[in-house]
Order: structure tokens, then C-alpha cells, then sequence
């Protein structure tokens, strides 16, 4: 079992590796005076993380969910709360949040398949 102490090492090193940060924007939908759904993104945080080109065991794996959109793999820590449905901008676009993968039982850091919006 690890320690407090190991927990908060392994932590730092993860938490050293990421290169870059996006904006995590999270659904917020009101109804209108009829009914209807009306997506409101709100701004939730700014994310630390790591962009890389989905591996291709990932791609064959989702491939329903992808099909032939441009997608993206975000590493992140465990605490930064990223959801599935959420929204990240980067300098490259708007990317939907579809899947958070987290296989490991002590987890610091999650990975999770992104499809482009715009």
C-alpha cells in the first residue's frame, strides 16, 4: 500500500510532466419558458494536462464513438474533476470529452478521448 508521502511524490512527478493547460467548460442547461433545452457552457477551470494523438488501441477501442472525427488524447490529474460530456478549448479548437479511461487502482493521472466540436 502506498504512503501519503508516496502518493503526494508520485503526484508531483505526474503533475511535472504536463506541458500545457486548457479551459474546462462544463454544461450548465436551463429550460426555456417552453421546455426546451438550452445548452449553457459555463466556465469551470483552467486544467493542467498533456495533448497527444490517441494510441491506436484507443482508436480501435472507441472507434463507435469516434468514427471518423479528428480526436485527441488529454492526460490530467485525478482531482481536476474533468467529466465526461464536459468541453475543453485549446489553441486548437473546441474538443467534446467522451471518455475518461482509469484502469489503475491507485490513480493520479486520468487520460480521456476528446472529439472535435469546432
Amino acid at each position: 500500500m502506498l504512503s501519503a508521502q508516496d502518493l503526494l511524490g508520485i503526484t508531483a512527478t505526474v503533475t511535472a510532466s504536463f506541458d500545457t493547460s486548457v479551459a474546462l467548460y462544463r454544461n450548465t442547461a436551463t429550460r426555456d419558458a417552453y421546455g426546451h433545452a438550452s445548452e449553457n457552457w459555463a466556465y469551470v477551470r483552467s486544467v493542467a494536462c498533456t495533448i497527444s494523438t490517441p494510441t491506436a488501441t484507443m482508436l480501435a477501442t472507441f472507434g463507435g464513438i469516434i468514427g471518423s472525427q479528428r480526436s485527441l488524447s488529454l492526460r490530467f490529474l485525478a482531482s481536476a474533476d474533468v467529466r465526461e460530456g464536459d468541453r475543453v478549448v485549446t489553441s486548437g479548437g473546441v474538443w467534446l470529452v467522451q471518455y475518461i479511461l482509469n484502469a489503475e487502482s491507485y490513480s493520479i493521472g486520468y487520460n480521456a478521448l476528446c472529439t472535435v466540436v469546432s
